[in-house]
């Protein structure tokens, strides 16, 4: 799913495509990607942040300091923090959606597409109780646009249901669903998501299954199909699931680095990981540098913390043949698929 809106290609940024001199190689686009990713990062930033601070406490400069950037870089990519939790909340949203999605499109009946779309969801949502706080307990204290954000989101999910649910009834069984049912329903889960997550002690999504099958059940098939799913065993919490999009909003592979991340960094890395041995030049060209001694204490930055790696051989007069390390290619790997996603 698409964390961050795409951005222009260097192309259309900076003119036709300059060659490299790495056999007309260019590195030009690693900026587009870098780009990208900058603005995923602040996104993760911001959900570690509330899950920590609220959505009170929530700052420009808690943001660039949990994702070593700069305020300037903030405010490239964000109007505000208001605009920067939306983001946040959209990418939240569309990951969570998809998981769900993705496990109601199996076969069965409406009830078993149901718990299972509802068992991925609450699975993923254990693993991730930075992304569930920012959702069930911050995002009713954000501004307007979250609240416009999750009232369509809120009907979306209640026509979804009513389609469903309407669709399962028996023919000619003459149950009569309440008209405000799906939005009582869908109301009632959003209520007690918030006041199970805002409790002190730790709770387990999976124990919430099968009451809220019992709630989503009952008034389309009836008090019988609701206390069986009522009674059926709780679902045990499954194993981190494999993400739906490339890089999901809760993970950072930069986390652990102790080196500042900032654009031009970015840029770098993803030059060296699409020309392989590229040359202190082309590396420069790519990220906009022109000062090459800047160039160069930035690669020796890099070096230094195991992203990078150089083969070139000292006797020529430009030596340098760069190549990403295993956890340099982690990294690159991570900016490359969350622009992809």
């Amino acid at each position: 799913m698409p964390v961050a809106e795409q951005t222009a290609t260097s192309e259309q940024r900076n003119g036709a495509g300059r060659e490299s001199a790495n056999g007309g190689r260019s590195t030009r686009r690693g900026g587009v990607h870098a780009r990208h990713y900058q603005r995923s990062r602040m996104i993760r930033s911001t959900v570690e942040v509330v899950s920590e601070r609220g959505y009170e406490g929530l700052s420009a400069t808690l943001i660039v300091a949990r994702a070593r950037a700069s305020r300037k870089t903030f405010y490239e990519h964000f109007e505000s923090c208001e605009d920067c939790f939306l983001a946040a909340y959209e990418a939240a949203i569309d990951e969570m959606a998809q998981i769900a999605a993705s496990a109601y499109q199996r076969d069965g009946s409406w009830p078993e597409r149901v718990r299972a779309a509802l068992e991925a969801l609450l699975g993923f949502l254990e693993h991730e109780r930075a992304i569930a706080t920012l959702v069930f307990v911050e995002a009713p204290r954000a501004g307007p646009g979250v609240q416009k954000h999750r009232a369509r989101t809120f009907k979306a999910l209640k026509d979804a249901l009513d389609r469903g649910g309407s669709s399962a009834k028996k023919p000619g069984g003459g149950r009569k669903v309440p008209r405000l049912a799906a939005e009582t329903i869908v109301g009632g889960a959003v209520a007690i998501m918030h006041a199970r997550l805002r409790r002190t002690q730790r709770i387990r999504m999976m124990s919430l299954v099968n009451p809220l099958m019992e709630m989503i059940v009952e008034p389309y098939l009836g008090p019988e199909a609701a206390a069986r799913e009522l009674a059926r065993p709780t679902p045990r919490v499954p194993t981190r699931p494999r993400p739906v999009q490339a890089q999901p909003i809760g993970q950072d592979p930069l986390k652990g680095l102790r080196i500042r991340v900032t654009y031009r960094t970015l840029k770098v890395l993803v030059a060296i990981g699409q020309v392989p041995g590229a040359r202190n030049c082309d590396i420069a060209d790519a990220a906009d540098v022109v000062d090459h001694g800047q160039i160069s204490k930035l690669l020796a930055r890099l070096e230094k913390h195991g992203l990078i790696c150089d083969s070139g051989d000292r006797l020529r007069t430009d030596p340098h043949e760069w190549h990403l390390t295993p956890r340099g290619e982690e990294v690159e790997r991570a900016i490359r698929l969350d622009f992809a996603s």
